[in-house]
């Protein structure tokens, strides 16, 4: 495509007809903002959440504000549509691995949008060098229809007339992923679309290939892969494999935690012992083993070694809590441990 901004081809003519929902088409444009339409080209630069984008009928592998006016040789978009035998088979043979019941498939046609090492609108010198390369593939044999989104690099995700940074291409409105059939009714949006996480989809998948997206689009909804992310589950310890969109979770028992329940819990993280008590990791919860001076669950209570040994002092005298024991205060008459023993004083009274 030459250099443009917010632009799109000329029509192009498909020799067959193509699937999309309930509509059969056999013209689409391919569109400089990472959309390939039907109908009508776009020019549109910050991407709308699907379905409210009114009539438009959309692939979309990456709508963001691309503008490849000054990156020269080094990026641009290309699109042409194929009978290749060798790319034919790689198209039939990633239909059969990633849909099952397409065992039979075998593709008859394919066409390949490419957005190759592109920029964002309003790109500084340091912004120029935060590039996207990503493409969009639609496969049929005249009765089934699938699109494939391929990600080999994201580095931005915003042009700075959506918000985005001139450094970065961060922040803004982020790219929208997904499709839409431009009835209010019939689209699908790819998780994190116009969301920062948006950038990971080199690393995010619904075939458990990183960068890798395929979908059925000619049935009334639109059918990722039924991918059972849970059968390689590295989920440990009695953990549970709960599967997702993109990869799975571990749902841990009360023993453990981490990505992969992976880690005993350490109950004495939270501990709650006091007065220098020492926390004894348990099972299900964690002890607190108390110095002698305290006592308590959580070692919260000193403790009245009086009450504790249920002290009498004899001959008047009066018990004296202390640090780590008891000591009795004696009246002048007597003295002792326990004021058990008379003193002088007590025999001249006498």
């Amino acid at each position: 495509m030459h250099a443009n901004d917010d632009e799109y081809s000329s029509a192009q003519n498909l020799s067959v007809v193509f699937k999309f929902f309930h509509a059969n088409f056999s013209t689409l444009y391919v569109n400089t903002n990472g959309l390939v339409s039907f109908l009508s080209g776009v020019s549109t630069y910050t991407s709308e959440p699907f379905p409210g984008i009114g009539s438009l009928i959309v692939l979309a592998p990456f709508w963001a504000d691309v503008d490849i006016r000054y990156c020269n040789s080094s990026c641009n978009i290309w699109y042409r549509e194929s009978d290749d035998l060798s790319i034919i088979n790689k198209a039939t043979s990633e239909i059969q691995q990633y849909f099952p019941d397409m065992e039979h498939f075998i593709a008859s046609w394919t066409y390949i949008a490419t957005w190759y090492n592109v920029p964002f609108y309003g790109a500084s010198a340091v912004g120029l060098t935060k590039r996207n390369t990503f493409q969009c593939v639609l496969i049929t044999n005249g009765l089934y229809a699938f699109v494939i989104f391929n990600y080999n690099k994201i580095e931005w995700t915003t042009g700075t007339a959506s918000g985005g940074n001139s450094d970065t291409g961060l922040d803004g409105t982020p790219a929208q992923v997904g499709f839409n059939m431009g009835d209010q009714s019939h689209y699908y949006s790819v998780e994190g679309s116009r969301t920062s996480d948006i950038l990971n989809l080199t690393n995010l998948s619904n075939v458990k290939y990183p960068g890798k997206f395929l979908f059925r689009v000619d049935l009334e909804e639109i059918e990722p892969p039924d991918i059972d992310w849970c059968i390689d589950s590295n989920c440990q310890n009695g953990g549970t494999c709960v599967d997702g969109h993109f990869d799975y979770t571990c749902l841990c028992t009360v023993l453990h935690n981490g990505s992969y329940c992976e880690s005993d819990i350490d109950w004495c993280i939270d501990s709650k012992c006091q007065n220098d008590g020492t926390c004894i990791d348990g099972l299900f919860d964690h002890t607190c083993l108390c110095p002698v001076s305290h006592t308590g669950v959580y070692c919260e209570s000193d403790i009245d070694f009086c009450e504790l040994h249920d002290i009498s002092c004899g001959n008047g005298g009066t018990c004296v809590d202390g640090l780590f024991d008891y000591s009795c205060a004696c009246p002048l008459t007597h003295t002792g441990y326990h004021c058990e023993t008379g003193t002088a004083k007590d025999k001249l009274l006498g």
